[in-house]
């Protein structure tokens, strides 16, 4: 139930920026729902840790109430808004005519396409990067409260970088942005194929995800705002989807290559993966030529 919610209305909130926000500030909204959400990540451990300190329970009935909340929220939804003001009529058409319209329109935009190419290999990059650093923690022996400290120092670096997201993302070309965001993740693995002290995997780990905000806000932004409001759906799963295929896949490699050849080895695939990534953007010109959000409506895809 709770994964069918989230597949329904987690990319709510950045459909409805079309309707909030004028196309020039898309990124910067965008930046600071990143924000927004770097935050309750960094709140909700502790939090929880905190109510199930008083007693057992207590985290699950503020869960179970937030959950309400959320669901009488939802009620009485309202229609979409074109861009024209007018509102927008529920699709009466089936599920797989939806469906194939969607990923008809995608496969002809070939930027697009090439920006799902730099997200899917940056997602598994970054998701086999965390693995790698968790199963090397805890194969060392290194206690729980402490491998728990790395997700609390990523969390505070993203909601570092979406303070810089918010301000950059106002003139920042996009194209530049992509190629800074995966050199500045390739920089913070290297230092771990070399020392796999604590320090070290907690600060280049967390460090890597400063830029994150920024590529996320710039490269999704864009998307969402020259894509059609009645594609806004269908775009965001196929855009989702081959990102959490591939990523789907990470746990079980680091699992098997840990043990068998060991953690730098093992950063190394995910480092290769990013690399591809970098390639991909910085070859293309028409990835490298994206502007900032003030001429996305002027750039054809």
């Amino acid at each position: 139930m709770l994964a069918s919610a989230n597949g329904l209305l987690g990319k709510a909130t950045d459909a409805m920026l079309r309707s909030i926000v004028a196309q020039s500030r898309y990124a910067q909204a965008r930046s600071v729902n990143e924000g927004r959400d770097a935050t309750i990540v960094v709140a909700g451990s502790p939090l929880g840790g905190l109510l199930y300190g008083f007693t057992p329970w207590l985290p699950f009935m503020v869960m179970a109430a937030c959950f309400l909340l959320s669901g009488v929220t939802v009620f009485p939804a309202s229609r979409a808004c074109r861009e024209d003001g007018t509102q927008e009529k529920p699709s009466r058409q089936g599920f797989w005519q939806d469906f194939k319209e969607g990923w008809i329109w995608v496969v002809h935009q070939r930027t697009l396409l090439l920006l799902v190419a730099v997200a899917c290999l940056m997602s598994f990059a970054s998701s086999g990067m965390q693995y790698c650093v968790q199963m090397q923690l805890m194969s060392e022996g290194v206690s729980a409260l402490r491998i728990g400290y790395v997700d609390t120092a990523t969390g505070v670096v993203l909601i570092i970088g979406s303070l810089i997201a918010t301000r950059l993302s106002k003139t920042a070309r996009v194209g530049r942005v992509l190629v800074a965001s995966l050199c500045c993740y390739g920089v913070s693995m290297v230092p771990m194929l070399w020392s796999q002290s604590y320090l070290v995997l907690l600060s280049c780990s967390a460090f890597a995800f400063i830029a994150f905000p920024l590529f996320n806000a710039m490269a999704m932004g864009f998307i969402f705002a020259k894509t059609p409001i009645d594609l806004q759906g269908r775009v965001s799963t196929a855009v989702g989807i081959p990102s959490q295929f591939l990523s789907m896949f990470t746990s079980a490699i680091v699992g098997f290559l840990i043990p068998s050849a060991g953690f730098s080895r093992s950063l190394l695939l995910f480092l290769c993966a990013l690399l591809a990534a970098l390639l991909v953007a910085v070859v293309s010109r028409r990835v490298r030529a994206i502007p900032d959000a003030s001429h996305w409506r002027q750039y054809a895809w």
